[in-house]
C-alpha cells in the first residue's frame, strides 16, 4: 500500500485525503516553489527541483512499500531495514511532536557565562543546558547524549572532538560515549 488516504480523517496533519503524507506534500512545495520563483533560487536549487520533479514521485513509492515489507522477507533491501512498524514504534514512545525552544533562567545564563572556557563557544554549553533540561526524565539526573546529532547540528566534528573534552566537570559531567552517544547532567 503506497496511498493512505483512509488514515486522513485519523491523521488529518500527516496525510490528505488523497492519500499524500506531509513529507511528499513538502517536496512537492518546494519543487513549485523553486520553479515559481527562478529568481529568487538558486540554479543549483532548480537542477535539483528538476531531479526531484522526474524521479522522487517513483523513489518515494518504492520507499514506502519497502518499509512495509517484514525486515526478514527475501524481497528486503539491506540487512538492517528501517522498518514503517519501526517508525510507529518510535514516535509512540517519544510522543506528540514538541517545540522545545525556550530560554535559559538568567541564573543558569550566568553561571554558562562564567564557566564556559574562552575557547568553547557559549552557544555550545547553552545547547548543552536546553538540551538537559528539554530532556531530563523524571526518575535520573542523567540525561543521554547524542554526541554524533550535536556534531550535525554545529556541522562539523568540532563538537565532540574539540569542545566537548575542554568543558569542566563542574559544569557537566559526562560518562564515557560508546557508538556516539553517552549520558552527561549538569552539575551546577
Amino acid at each position: 500500500m503506497t496511498s493512505f488516504g483512509n488514515l486522513a480523517e485519523e491523521f488529518p496533519a500527516l496525510v490528505d485525503m488523497e492519500g499524500r503524507g506531509w513529507f511528499y506534500r513538502h517536496v512537492h512545495g518546494m519543487i513549485d516553489f523553486v520553479r515559481q520563483n527562478p529568481d529568487r533560487t538558486s540554479k543549483d536549487a532548480q537542477k535539483n527541483a528538476d531531479l526531484l520533479a522526474k524521479g522522487f514521485d517513483v523513489e518515494w513509492k518504492k520507499k514506502l512499500t519497502q518499509l512495509q515489507i517484514p525486515i526478514f522477507h527475501p524481497a528486503t533491501d539491506g540487512g538492517w531495514m528501517l522498518r514503517f512498524d519501526d517508525v510507529l514504534a518510535d514516535a509512540l514512545e517519544l510522543g506528540p511532536l514538541q517545540n522545545k525552544d525556550f530560554d535559559l533562567p538568567e541564573d543558569i545564563q550566568a553561571t554558562l557565562r562564567t564557566k564556559t572556557p574562552p575557547d568553547v563557544p557559549l552557544e555550545v554549553t547553552e545547547t548543552l543546558a536546553k538540551y538537559y533540561i528539554a530532556h531530563k526524565p523524571d526518575d535520573s539526573d542523567w540525561v543521554v547524549l547524542p554526541v554524533a546529532n550535536f556534531n550535525a547540528y554545529f556541522g562539523s566534528t568540532m563538537f565532540d572532538r574539540k569542545w566537548l573534552p575542554k568543558i569542566p566537570a563542574d559544569m557537566f559531567i559526562r560518562e564515557k560515549q560508546s557508538n556516539g552517544i553517552g549520558r552527561f547532567k549538569i552539575t551546577f
